[in-house]
Protein backbone atom coordinates (compact mmCIF):
# COMPACT_ATOMS: atom_id res chain seq x y z
CA UNK A 1 0.00 0.00 0.00
CA UNK A 2 2.83 2.39 0.84
CA UNK A 3 4.50 1.81 -2.57
CA UNK A 4 1.17 2.49 -4.32
CA UNK A 5 0.79 5.72 -2.34
CA UNK A 6 4.34 6.81 -3.24
CA UNK A 7 3.76 6.02 -6.92
CA UNK A 8 0.39 7.77 -6.96
CA UNK A 9 1.78 10.82 -5.15
CA UNK A 10 4.70 10.95 -7.58
CA UNK A 11 2.35 10.66 -10.52
CA UNK A 12 0.16 13.47 -9.25
CA UNK A 13 3.08 15.85 -8.84
CA UNK A 14 4.47 14.82 -12.21
CA UNK A 15 7.86 13.25 -11.50
CA UNK A 16 6.92 9.55 -11.26
CA UNK A 17 9.00 9.04 -8.06
CA UNK A 18 10.95 6.27 -9.76
CA UNK A 19 7.88 4.16 -10.56
CA UNK A 20 8.64 2.63 -13.95
CA UNK A 21 5.90 2.47 -16.57
CA UNK A 22 5.52 -1.24 -17.30
CA UNK A 23 2.77 -0.93 -19.89
CA UNK A 24 2.71 0.15 -23.53
CA UNK A 25 0.11 1.47 -25.96
CA UNK A 26 -0.12 0.64 -29.67
CA UNK A 27 -2.13 2.92 -31.99
CA UNK A 28 -3.84 1.91 -35.22
CA UNK A 29 -6.07 3.83 -37.61
CA UNK A 30 -8.34 2.73 -40.44
CA UNK A 31 -10.11 4.39 -43.33
CA UNK A 32 -12.95 1.89 -43.63
CA UNK A 33 -14.82 3.68 -46.43
CA UNK A 34 -11.63 4.48 -48.40
CA UNK A 35 -12.34 8.23 -48.65
CA UNK A 36 -8.89 9.24 -47.38
CA UNK A 37 -10.16 10.24 -43.91
CA UNK A 38 -9.50 8.11 -40.82
CA UNK A 39 -12.82 6.97 -39.37
CA UNK A 40 -11.63 4.30 -36.91
CA UNK A 41 -8.96 4.67 -34.24
CA UNK A 42 -7.78 1.76 -32.12
CA UNK A 43 -5.55 1.77 -29.03
CA UNK A 44 -4.28 -1.45 -27.48
CA UNK A 45 -2.71 -1.23 -24.01
CA UNK A 46 -0.48 -4.08 -22.86
CA UNK A 47 1.30 -4.92 -19.63
CA UNK A 48 4.25 -6.85 -20.98
CA UNK A 49 2.71 -8.96 -23.74
CA UNK A 50 -0.68 -9.23 -22.03
CA UNK A 51 -3.49 -7.07 -23.43
CA UNK A 52 -5.21 -5.23 -20.56
CA UNK A 53 -7.27 -2.60 -22.42
CA UNK A 54 -8.42 -1.81 -25.95
CA UNK A 55 -10.20 1.34 -27.07
CA UNK A 56 -12.08 1.58 -30.35
CA UNK A 57 -13.25 4.99 -31.59
CA UNK A 58 -15.51 5.40 -34.63
CA UNK A 59 -16.32 8.65 -36.39
CA UNK A 60 -20.03 9.50 -36.15
CA UNK A 61 -22.06 12.48 -37.44
CA UNK A 62 -21.55 16.00 -36.06
CA UNK A 63 -17.78 15.46 -36.02
CA UNK A 64 -17.99 13.25 -32.92
CA UNK A 65 -16.41 9.92 -32.04
CA UNK A 66 -18.23 7.00 -30.41
CA UNK A 67 -15.92 5.15 -28.01
CA UNK A 68 -15.84 1.52 -26.88
CA UNK A 69 -13.39 0.58 -24.11
CA UNK A 70 -12.60 -3.08 -23.42
CA UNK A 71 -10.95 -4.17 -20.14
CA UNK A 72 -9.15 -7.53 -19.84
CA UNK A 73 -7.92 -9.54 -16.84
CA UNK A 74 -5.58 -12.49 -17.41
CA UNK A 75 -6.35 -12.28 -21.14
CA UNK A 76 -10.12 -12.48 -20.70
CA UNK A 77 -12.54 -9.68 -21.52
CA UNK A 78 -14.29 -8.71 -18.28
CA UNK A 79 -15.77 -5.26 -18.97
CA UNK A 80 -16.92 -3.12 -21.88
CA UNK A 81 -17.95 0.52 -21.63
CA UNK A 82 -19.45 2.45 -24.52
CA UNK A 83 -20.18 6.06 -25.39
CA UNK A 84 -22.40 5.62 -28.43
CA UNK A 85 -23.35 9.28 -28.97
CA UNK A 86 -19.86 10.76 -28.56
CA UNK A 87 -20.72 13.07 -25.65
CA UNK A 88 -17.84 11.78 -23.51
CA UNK A 89 -20.00 9.77 -21.09
CA UNK A 90 -20.01 5.98 -21.14
CA UNK A 91 -23.76 5.23 -21.24
CA UNK A 92 -23.49 1.44 -21.37
CA UNK A 93 -21.46 -0.94 -19.22
CA UNK A 94 -21.19 -4.69 -19.77
CA UNK A 95 -19.55 -7.16 -17.40
CA UNK A 96 -18.36 -10.57 -18.57
CA UNK A 97 -17.79 -13.81 -16.68
CA UNK A 98 -15.45 -15.67 -19.02
CA UNK A 99 -15.51 -18.86 -16.96
CA UNK A 100 -19.26 -19.21 -17.42
CA UNK A 101 -19.48 -17.36 -20.77
CA UNK A 102 -22.15 -15.08 -19.28
CA UNK A 103 -22.64 -11.33 -19.46
CA UNK A 104 -24.69 -8.67 -17.70
CA UNK A 105 -25.48 -5.26 -19.18
CA UNK A 106 -26.31 -1.91 -17.57
CA UNK A 107 -27.05 1.64 -18.65
CA UNK A 108 -25.60 4.64 -16.82
CA UNK A 109 -27.42 7.96 -16.44
CA UNK A 110 -25.88 11.43 -16.12
CA UNK A 111 -25.60 11.03 -12.34
CA UNK A 112 -23.61 7.80 -12.73
CA UNK A 113 -26.47 5.55 -11.53
CA UNK A 114 -26.46 2.15 -13.29
CA UNK A 115 -29.65 0.29 -14.17
CA UNK A 116 -29.86 -3.28 -15.56
CA UNK A 117 -30.87 -3.57 -19.23
CA UNK A 118 -33.96 -5.54 -20.17
CA UNK A 119 -33.71 -9.11 -21.48
CA UNK A 120 -34.34 -8.19 -25.14
CA UNK A 121 -31.58 -5.55 -25.14
CA UNK A 122 -29.24 -8.12 -23.58
CA UNK A 123 -30.13 -10.66 -26.31
CA UNK A 124 -29.44 -8.10 -29.06
CA UNK A 125 -26.16 -7.17 -27.44
CA UNK A 126 -25.05 -10.81 -27.49
CA UNK A 127 -25.57 -10.77 -31.27
CA UNK A 128 -23.55 -7.54 -31.59
CA UNK A 129 -20.85 -9.08 -29.40
CA UNK A 130 -20.49 -11.94 -31.84
CA UNK A 131 -20.09 -9.46 -34.74
CA UNK A 132 -17.55 -7.43 -32.73
CA UNK A 133 -15.52 -10.56 -31.99
CA UNK A 134 -15.36 -11.22 -35.75
CA UNK A 135 -14.14 -7.63 -36.35
CA UNK A 136 -11.32 -7.94 -33.80
CA UNK A 137 -10.30 -11.35 -35.13
CA UNK A 138 -10.09 -9.97 -38.69
CA UNK A 139 -8.19 -6.91 -37.46
CA UNK A 140 -5.55 -8.88 -35.56
CA UNK A 141 -5.27 -11.52 -38.30
CA UNK A 142 -4.60 -8.75 -40.85
CA UNK A 143 -1.86 -7.31 -38.61
CA UNK A 144 -0.26 -10.75 -38.33
CA UNK A 145 -0.46 -11.35 -42.09
CA UNK A 146 -3.16 -14.02 -41.82
CA UNK A 147 -6.19 -14.11 -44.10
Amino acid sequence: MRILLVCLTGFLIGNGSGCAKDWTVEYFTRDTDKDGIVDVQIEVTRRGSEKIMSTLRRKIPANRWSTFRFIYVAGDLVQLESDEDGDGMFESVVFYNPGKNEIEMFTRDQTGKMTPEDTEALRKFKIQRSEMNAFWKDFYDSKRGKK
